[in-house]
């Protein structure tokens, strides 16, 4: 089947963006993990830019222009001014399971992508998804296997950083644009991730803001937990549990 010029080019960027995966999964110091996930966020711009001009969506410049400027010059910045050249020049990554073994797995969460989201793709007819949606989903597991696999912070948080490169790869195929006033965020808690969701109205004020935090999930044992209390005693199973009035959706 002949695809149009950018379909076909951002076609070669994710199968190099999944190169850039394995790549990071197989590199034994933080400066090769680094230098592999820079080149994955290049080339995601530029699949960004590709599908921004091949279908004449304006949100994918400012995606692209956002990564670029995030991604390849901020975070690369930041790392060589906040770490010691020998941490991330010379040392070696600790990690759990040894390379071969690493790179093994990755094939085969790759594999799994493909075959569990594969005919879904397919099945829209969308060339972009259907080569977006599978590598998307290969590189948020292999980058949540990097993320285990190794034992130190700096390959961890580039193994996070990488997951959100895949889910926004999948992301710019599925919704291309997004309605303006909604956004999704997330941050990792000491406890667990914390999730805020908003949307603004028309004339730019909250309409509704939704926030979980890491304890939500406690929810479901404080019922059981105040089953036949003492009411002297809520206070401090409440505290315990760490729940927040916060995740009240609003």
């Amino acid at each position: 089947m002949h695809l149009p010029v950018g379909e076909s080019l951002n076609a070669l960027c994710a199968g190099l963006i999944l190169i850039c995966a394995f790549a990071i999964v197989g590199t034994r110091q933080v400066q090769g993990v680094r230098r592999f996930f820079i080149s994955q966020s290049i080339l995601l711009a530029a699949a960004c830019f590709l599908l921004a001009w091949d279908e004449h969506i304006a949100d994918l410049w400012w995606l692209g222009g956002i990564t670029v400027t995030a991604k390849v010059i901020l975070i690369r910045w930041v790392l060589k001014r906040a770490l010691a050249p020998e941490l991330y020049v010379r040392r070696e990554i600790s990690q759990a399971v040894n390379i071969p073994s690493s790179l093994l797995l990755a094939l085969l969460l790759a594999i799994g992508s493909e075959l569990l989201v594969g005919p879904i793709a397919s099945a829209t007819g969308n060339p972009v998804m259907e080569v977006n949606l599978p590598i998307g989903l290969a590189c948020v597991l292999i980058g949540a296997y990097s993320l285990v696999a190794r034992r130190e912070a700096i390959p961890q948080l580039l193994g996070i950083l990488a997951m959100e490169n895949g889910a926004f790869l999948a992301g710019i195929a599925i919704a291309p644009t997004l309605p303006s006033g909604v956004a999704l965020g997330w941050a990792e808690a000491p406890i667990g991730p914390a999730l805020h969701w908003l949307r603004l109205d028309g004339s730019g004020l909250v309409e509704r803001y939704r926030i979980i935090t890491a304890s939500f999930n406690n929810w479901l044992g404080f019922r059981v937990a105040v089953e036949d209390f003492a009411f002297q005693d809520f206070p401090i199973i409440l505290a315990t549990f760490g729940l927040s009035p916060t995740e009240c959706d609003r």
